[in-house]
């Protein structure tokens, strides 16, 4: 590790500004030991795990680097340190992190997973795509909506293309038992707003969806989201 950083020398003919470039490089290059601290330190709590479990038949399923790779990216805190700059680290000491694939789906944690053959990972690596454009609608769908009513959420789902064919939204209003005038306006409000309701002990819901033709972009989807609640009011 010592190889990815420089000595920094000050020099009695130091110029101001050469001071401070220096400056600057010495604290990046303390930050990125700290980093590497951190990861080296996670390796090293893995490689204790991996010993006291090592008759564990989980740990028969990928090689000892490969866990290796997915526990560091699992164990250190992305606060502290990016995934980018784990998954270079990881190249420097020769773990095969481009084993593991990171899974990201909107409003959900981040999942780390080693496909178990090239189908699997093929699959993958599609829906990825396809979350990514997913989070795209979402991010925008959601922001409309919490102008409209910050309880409300929806989803959409998209083809394996990445095409959207269907949004819905979701209401909800909690109404306790006893408030029986109350839900019978709740329920009476959703119906009129074209939601199809179901009623709880608990509360009342509603769903609204509308079927996409697979060509709407984020400022269209925007105004659909729009006309969907526009007869919606907070009650």
């Amino acid at each position: 590790m010592d190889e990815q950083h420089s000595t920094i020398f000050l020099e009695d003919n130091d110029s101001y500004d050469r001071l401070l470039e220096k400056c600057e490089i010495a604290r990046t290059q303390m930050r990125e030991y700290e980093e590497e601290r951190i990861i080296l330190d996670e390796l090293s709590s893995d490689l204790e795990t991996w010993r006291e479990r090592r008759g564990d038949p989980y740990l028969s399923e990928y090689s000892p680097k490969e866990h290796m790779a997915l526990w560091v990216i699992l164990g250190v805190r992305k606060k502290e340190v990016t995934e980018e700059r784990i998954r270079r680290i990881l190249r420097i000491l020769k773990l095969p992190e481009n084993r593991v694939l990171t899974v990201r789906r909107y409003g959900a944690s981040t999942e780390y997973i080693i496909p178990k053959n090239g189908t699997e990972r093929r699959l993958i690596e599609r829906q990825n795509k396809v979350e990514a454009v997913r989070s795209k609608y979402m991010k925008e769908i959601t922001r409309v909506l919490r102008k409209v009513d910050r309880h409300a959420y929806a989803d959409i789902i998209l083809n394996d293309d990445g095409k959207p064919v269907r949004l819905a939204i979701h209401v909800y209003r909690n109404v306790e038992p006893e408030e029986d005038d109350r839900k019978q306006k709740v329920v009476s409000h959703m119906v009129a707003s074209g939601f199809k309701v179901e009623s709880s002990y608990l509360g009342v819901s509603g769903l609204k969806t509308s079927d996409l033709n697979g060509t709407e972009g984020i400022k269209e989807m925007s105004s659909i989201v729009s006309e969907m609640m526009s007869d919606w009011k907070l009650i």
